[in-house]
């Protein structure tokens, strides 16, 4: 599955599926447009998507399966509809659904944090970044965004760590990796554009399973509760206060992601306003009812005034 290793080109993983597919296809253009370093794109979808999707491969984008990646591990995804259309009376979109022994039933929300989890399966590329189907690049991307002084710039910040989900999600992955509760402000490292290291993955991998004694992808199936951008985060922030360094990390609030996070009133007034300097992408969250087309005016808006 692998492509080969390669210190300075970075591997790019989207998990989407079909429901997605026009965003998905916008965010490649995107990439293709604005992405001005060697990378590897990796689009995980269902394995009845791969014919869809498969459109969108090209020299530096292949398509694979969710199962291709977690079958072998003992993760099955369950045989629900993934449509449910009845002409005049229902048309419904069915959640996916997963089964993994020893854990029970999965929603495809946890299974996509363990394909994130799983990259080390998927590339070989130390660099690593996840990007969202319902993002699109509307400036040029350089390694400069991403590695300052040879360092991965990791996202952290203090937005959101009021909610109770964060709460939770905190609870587990100090559970998992055996870390220190933090010290003053909780900190939040959920966001988009968010940069890995191939090797400290692996590591937090290695962590999970001395922790629990388990293999980590039963042991984050068992616990359901979990954020992987969180779980990450806490790790490298963890080993940083142990005194074992920053794994070459260094942590800041990137904000390169001008949001629609919400369709009310105040947060479209907010994104209409445009980009910030710093923003290189713009992100219009997937549950805001709107039309592919709708979609696709409101980022070329952004582009053009990006200019």
């Amino acid at each position: 599955m692998t492509n080969g290793s390669s210190t300075d080109r970075l591997s790019v993983i989207t998990p989407t599926y079909s429901a997605d597919y026009e965003m998905a296809r916008s965010l490649c253009a995107s990439m293709d447009r604005f992405l001005n370093i060697p990378f590897r794109h990796w689009l995980v979808v269902p394995s009845r998507d791969l014919a869809l999707f498969a459109s969108l491969k090209g020299p530096n984008r292949a398509v694979i399966s969710k199962e291709s990646v977690l079958g072998r591990h003992g993760f099955y995804r369950l045989p629900v509809p993934a449509r449910v259309h009845v002409p005049g009376l229902i048309d419904r979109r069915i959640k996916e659904q997963w089964w993994r022994p020893g854990a029970g039933r999965l929603s495809g929300w946890l299974v996509q944090q363990i394909i994130k989890l799983s990259a080390p399966e998927i590339t070989e590329d130390e660099h690593l970044m996840f990007i969202d189907s319902d993002v699109a690049l509307v400036r040029p991307f350089h390694w400069d965004h991403l590695i300052r002084d040879g360092a991965v710039r990791l996202h952290e910040h203090h937005a959101g760590t009021h909610h109770d989900t964060h709460h939770r999600w905190r609870d587990a992955a100090l559970e998992l990796v055996g870390g220190a509760a933090e010290q003053g402000a909780p900190t939040n490292y959920i966001g988009h554009l968010i940069g890995w290291r191939r090797s400290n993955v692996l590591a937090l991998q290695q962590r999970i399973e001395a922790v629990t004694g388990m293999d980590w992808r039963r042991a984050l199936a068992k616990r359901k509760d979990v954020s992987e951008y969180i779980l990450y985060g806490y790790f490298v922030a963890d080993a940083d206060r142990r005194g074992e360094g920053a794994m070459g990390h260094v942590r800041e609030d990137l904000g390169l992601v001008h949001s629609l996070w919400v369709g009310d009133a105040e947060a479209e007034a907010r994104f209409a306003a445009g980009l910030g300097a710093q923003h290189v992408a713009v992100h219009i969250q997937s549950a805001i009812p709107m039309t592919p087309e709708s979609r696709a005016r409101r980022i070329d808006a952004i582009i053009e005034g990006a200019a």
